[in-house]
């Protein structure tokens, strides 16, 4: 009887630990995707491979020679959403759209090109 209840109670908690692993891998490294408070974002980094100043964006900025970062970006780190990365200010020029981190954008010609950003195709949200 007392091996059984041992055998029990080891079962439980094993159920309970492989729970707890499998909803860690079912979230983000950062943020849970579910949190109402959850908005996709992006860093973005003055020099390749995401390192260097930082800066995370998570509206649009149509000039982003205000925030000191106009024309230094070399790498974007993509937490969620399609972004819009242009050369020019108020989204026009040469366009892009990012669906993923990139560690180098010299190998899409936007190293040090991009001077506004904003996110595409989310449903409205309260800024």
């Amino acid at each position: 009887m007392r091996m059984a209840t041992l055998l029990a109670a080891a079962m439980a908690a094993t159920i309970v630990v492989t729970g707890a692993a499998a909803q860690y891998r079912d979230r983000d490294d950062r943020h849970d995707r579910r949190d109402e408070h959850y908005r996709p974002h992006v860093t973005v980094f003055l020099h390749d491979d995401f390192r260097g100043r930082s800066m995370t964006i998570d509206r649009p900025i149509a000039r982003l020679g205000e925030t000191g970062m106009e024309d230094a970006i070399s790498s974007i780190e993509v937490d969620g959403g399609a972004w819009q990365v242009c050369t020019d200010d108020d989204f026009r020029g040469h366009c892009e759209v990012i669906r993923h981190s990139i560690g180098r954008l010299d190998r899409m010609g936007m190293d040090d090109e991009i001077s506004s950003i904003r996110p595409l195709g989310q449903r409205r949200q309260r800024y």
